[in-house]
């Protein structure tokens, strides 16, 4: 197990991606590993501030992206129709 050092007070990471769920079992392996698999998230191309607003009912304050136009936009910048299941959050 990798570690980051101390974990500092009051920050949760979380992984959000606009994968797939079939191409989120490497990222729960790796990624989720530090994190927790459970702060692993996939869009299916949703936008992903989006997403975790409505389906997570979380605010996000920093993201970091390489392609930063996922966060706030689809690829198309139509309307994705996904269904999605809300799930919880981990507590702090």
């Amino acid at each position: 197990m990798v570690s980051w050092g101390p974990p500092l007070r009051g920050l949760r990471i979380f992984f959000v991606s606009a994968r797939r769920e079939r191409q989120m079992g490497q990222v729960r392996e790796t990624i989720g590993r530090l994190i927790g698999p459970e702060a692993c998230f996939r869009t299916c191309g949703v936008p992903k501030r989006r997403f975790m607003a409505e389906m997570v009912d979380t605010y996000l304050d920093v993201w970091i992206d390489d392609a930063q136009e996922s966060v706030v936009e689809t690829r198309t910048r139509s309307r994705v129709r996904v269904k999605l299941r809300p799930r919880p959050v981990p507590p702090l």
